[in-house]
């Protein structure tokens, strides 16, 4: 029994990755000259998301048949780097993942069960999801795993720094007579992402700055109100906005509102007329139908 190389994911990202000679029977197109010409083809990553998702390649299906590929790819549990993916002229800041959740497949190409594990992010510990089944396990196990699906997410300790100082900023709020308020959306991002992006207010505020009256009624489940000194150190980080300390339902919107269901309403009335007079109509209509009825089918009436 023979060993093989071992075959890890950064070797697979790289083989992903890799360069493409076009030459030979392979040269492209060129639409500028209209004739075939040697290039490279490569790709690398602009943006990267909070939530990486990667999916090995684990069947091959060929004309006749398919097969498992069962070759054992090890993963790192922290710090996936994906720095040498990353484009030149990228923005992106953070460029490390650490390891949420597994999903494997045990069988063959042709049926199989699928599990899953998931790193609990309260307690740091490994969970094994197999149906209504759940029970903890070690890392070790978990890097054994024969993974099909891998999910990271984005880390950033000084993300989790910053977590941890607004939180502590709440505990000891001030006394403020300013109240802001935020959106729950954005804050939920803050909580979550390494990289939140400027603060969001426009999932509650229309274009002009109030509340659409369509969202009145639910306001408070969009929102949520922060003492002067949290926004201001959220907003001096971040950035974004608007800032808002006074909600009210966008008069503009109304009467924009108002306008239009007065609008859907005459037209309704124009098309049905009123209720009498759609019942006649449809009297009418089945009449005339009846006595199609009896015509096509030789019947006088």
């Amino acid at each position: 029994w023979f060993w093989g190389p071992i075959v890890t994911l950064q070797d697979c990202l790289a083989a992903f990755f890799a360069r493409d000679e076009l030459k030979g029977d392979n040269m492209y197109s060129c639409e500028k000259c209209k004739k075939l010409r040697n290039g490279v083809k490569f790709c690398k990553v602009q943006k990267f998301p909070e939530i990486l998702c990667i999916h090995l390649k684990r069947f091959r299906h060929e004309l006749m048949f398919s097969t498992k590929i069962n070759t054992h790819v090890s993963f790192p549990l922290e710090g996936l780097d994906l720095q040498p993916f990353l484009a030149k002229d990228s923005p992106a800041q953070i460029v490390t993942y650490d390891l949420l959740s597994v999903i494997c497949h045990h069988g063959t190409a042709s049926s199989g069960h699928y599990i899953a594990y998931c790193r609990n992010n309260l307690n740091n510990l490994w969970y094994e999801f197999d149906d209504q089944s759940v029970t903890e396990v070690s890392e070790s196990t978990v890097q054994n795993a024969e993974a099909y699906v891998l999910f990271y997410r984005k880390s950033s300790e000084e993300a989790q720094k910053e977590r941890r100082r607004i939180s502590n900023l709440l505990n000891i709020m001030e006394p403020s007579l300013l109240q802001f308020y935020i959106s729950r959306q954005w804050l939920n991002k803050f909580k979550t992402f390494a990289e939140p992006g400027p603060i969001s207010n426009n999932d509650f505020l229309c274009i002009h700055g109030g509340v659409p009256p369509r969202k009145a009624s639910y306001i408070e489940d969009l929102v949520l109100m922060l003492p002067q000194n949290i926004w201001d150190n959220l907003y001096s980080r971040y950035g974004g906005g608007p800032a808002v300390n006074h909600l009210y339902i966008c008069h503009t919107c109304q009467i924009e509102a108002e306008k239009i269901e007065k609008e859907e309403k005459l037209n309704w009335k124009f098309l049905f007329g009123s209720t009498e007079h759609s019942k006649k109509r449809t009297l009418q209509l089945l009449s005339i139908a009846s006595v199609c009825s009896g015509l096509e089918n030789g019947k006088v009436l």
